[in-house]
Formats: C-alpha cells, structure tokens, sequence
C-alpha cells in the first residue's frame, strides 16, 4: 500500500489541468458549406442525419468485469489524483442533454457558419449542426472534463464518438490529442516531446494508466468502443517493444498492420528514452468494439491514437 501510495504521490498537476476548462471553439470565417467536413447538399443532409442518430441515441454502456483487489486498490489511489468528482460524475449522467429542433429561416449554425435547418440545441438554448458539435466535442475533450457548449460553456450530456475502458480498472480516457508537451499517461510525467504524423485535426488520443504496462500479450489489456467509423493507431515506443513483448501475434489476428506512412509520435520516459516506435493500424470501416492485448513490458504501454476524422 505504501509503495502504491508514493506512485501516487508522484502524479503531477493532472488535476489543475483537468479543471481548467477548455478554450472556446474557434470560430471560422463565414462559408457556404455545411460542418466540419465542408460538405453541401445532399452529403451534408446526410452527415448531419448520422450525426443526430449519434448525438441523440441513449448510451448503453459496456459491462466492466470485475477487476482484482489489487486492481482496486490502485484505482482508488488514482481516483484521489486525477478522476472527477462521483458526485459530479453522476450529475452527467443525468445532466441536461441535447434536443432535436429546428430552427427559423436564415438561422445559423455559429461553428461553421452556414444555415441551419434540423439541427440540435443545447439545454442552454443554442442551436448547432449535429454534425458540427461532435467535430467539436471530440476535438476539445480534455480529461476529466465534461462536453460544454462552445457558445456559452453550459454543461451538456452527449456521449462522445469513441469509448474506452481498461480491464484492470486503471483510468483510461479519450481525449483531444495532446499538444508537443502534453501528458502520455494519467500516473507518469512521461511527455511528448513530438506528435508526429497524429497531432491533425480529427485525432484522439486514449490517454491511459502506465501501470497496465505488464498486461500479458494473451490478456486484453483496453477496450475500444467507436461509435463511428475510424482508424485506430498503435503507436510502440520502439521496435523492440514490439520483440520482447510478442505483440506480432495478436496483432495480426486482431487485424491491425504496419503502416509506414505515419511518422512515430516521441515521448520522454525512463530508462532508454526519448521513446518512437513503429506503427500499427486498424480500420473500422463501421462502428463497433475493439480489443487490445497487454504490451506485455514493464518499460510502457504503447500509445493508442484514433482518427475520427
């Protein structure tokens, strides 16, 4: 317990810059076309109408198996340092949520600018493109932090594109992808010292629990659930990770190749860092859930990046 303790200890300012809220929505200068896909006619129709299903659908959330004592144990530590509030926690899930309406003529949408027609409105009273408010939503997620109207900044209850949980129980969380400087993991103060080729528009990243580190390759170690079509990126701190920890195997029949084409993301870490490592994609050309197997090294876990744009 005390070694736990002092790991805990260890974590930085995670809660200062989880409470802080994130900054405004940048607003684009005004443009004929619709969302932020730049689309018109009938492929905006079409976008916004998935978008709305999306937005507006209950979640039903995945069935956590129960993780060990140990398990336990550690997450009530992180909880101390980095989880919000329970109390909070719970107010989002009953929170105000978002309504189907539809505007008057010539109303609009005050992210991209172009009309509006059927759209959503915020419990506050703000009316945006379906479609423009989850581009929103995922791009400014930040950990800890609920959704919140990028007009006003009012809580809003809306689930975001991709889910995540880790077997262990450890925190586990889909956010912006950081910026050059940005946390790696909940319970280190490893960094990133370069994104590479997934510090674009549309990226996520699953800011994770380094502990999970010495999850067995046989063993699932997170669980993905996308909400819509996507590439998942495993993003390994070196070749060598990917050796010793026998990852080959199941990344193969879990479907997921080396792709060449994107350029290694960098971060700070012990004892052999600045990490980058090769990379490997998945993509899910429809939503649904998705397994990863432990990395199976006590130098890291490998990083997870998922395009949603």
């Amino acid at each position: 317990v005390a070694g736990q303790a002092a790991q805990a200890a260890q974590v930085d300012d995670c809660i200062d810059a989880t409470e802080q809220p994130a900054a405004p929505a940048h607003l684009p200068e005004a443009c004929e076309e619709q969302g932020p896909n730049a689309l018109s006619g009938a492929a905006a129709a079409a976008e916004e109408a998935e978008a709305q299903e999306r937005l507006l659908r209950p979640h039903a959330g995945t069935p956590e198996r129960r993780p060990s004592f140990g398990s336990r144990l550690r997450r009530a530590f992180a909880a101390l340092v980095v989880l919000p509030d329970p109390q909070e926690e719970e107010e989002e899930a009953h929170g105000p949520e978002l309504q189907l309406t539809r505007t008057h003529s010539g109303a609009e949408c005050a992210i991209c600018l172009a009309t509006l027609g059927s759209c959503v409105e915020t419990p506050c009273g703000h009316a945006f493109h379906a479609a423009c408010l989850e581009h929103y939503f995922a791009t400014s997620r930040q950990p800890g932090q609920r959704p919140r109207c990028p007009y006003c900044r009012s809580s809003v209850h809306a689930p975001l594109p991709v889910e995540a949980r880790a077997v262990s129980g450890l925190p586990l969380e889909p956010v912006a992808a950081p910026r050059r400087g940005g946390r790696c993991h909940f319970d280190r103060q490893y960094r990133f010292l370069d994104l590479g080729d997934f510090g674009r528009a549309g990226m996520l990243y699953l800011l994770s629990s380094n502990e999970d580190r010495k999850t067995a390759s046989s063993a699932v170690m997170w669980v993905v659930e996308a909400r819509v079509p996507c590439t998942i990126h495993l993003n390994y701190r070196s070749a060598r990770h990917v050796a010793e920890g026998r990852q080959e195997a199941w990344l193969r029949a879990k479907g997921f190749a080396p792709n060449g084409a994107l350029r290694s993301a960098v971060s700070s870490g012990v004892p052999n860092g600045p990490y980058s490592g090769p990379v490997y994609s998945k993509v899910l050309s429809e939503p649904g859930s998705v397994e990863l197997m432990g990395s199976a090294t006590w130098e890291g876990t490998y990083f997870v990046f998922i395009d949603c744009s």
